[in-house]
């Protein structure tokens, strides 16, 4: 039953940490405070380094490894130099989203060998498009609890993508 919980695990766990911040998109920082970004650019590292932490367990390669570890400081460095920073420039969160995706192909075949990894990227990248975006919905939807002025046009807009991932799916 759990021959494959720890492999299953670390992909959906950093599938969800590479996707998340292309989902900044949506909330462009002119429309939401700065602290919107700061909590997902974190909640996208923390959900991340518990993914490379189980990965380090299963892995048998340390060159796999090393490229995630890379990933997230890169994504750190990126976090922690845009905290503070009165402009935050999604080309650049993008940028390490998706050297991202290029490091979990490059890592996919020590997780699943068997299985084609083009088709195993694809689908583990849809599926976590679509829990990112569930959870995206979700801290922007409890976000209008705390922000009275924000307009309805980003949640709304967060809906779209996320059905627009469900009926792709």
């Amino acid at each position: 039953m759990f021959t494959y919980f720890t492999e299953t695990i670390v992909l959906i766990f950093l599938g969800y940490a590479v996707i998340y911040p292309l989902l900044l998109w949506i909330t462009p920082l002119n429309k939401i405070d700065r602290g919107f970004y700061r909590f997902n650019m974190g909640l996208s590292c923390i959900i991340g380094a518990l993914g490379i932490i189980g990965f380090h367990f299963i892995s048998k390669s340390l060159i796999s490894e090393i490229y995630l570890w890379i990933w997230l400081l890169l994504m750190l460095f990126l976090t922690a130099i845009y905290w503070n920073s009165k402009t935050i420039n999604n080309y650049i969160i993008s940028t390490i989203s998706i050297i991202g995706c290029i490091v979990l192909a490059k890592i996919l075949p020590n997780l699943i060998p068997s299985v084609n990894p083009t088709g195993a990227l694809i689908v583990i990248l849809m599926n976590s498009m679509i829990t990112a975006s569930v959870f995206f919905s979700m801290i922007l939807g409890h976000w209008y609890l705390n922000v009275v002025s924000l307009p309805i046009r980003l949640f709304k807009h967060s809906i779209i993508v996320l059905s627009f991932f469900y009926l792709l799916e």
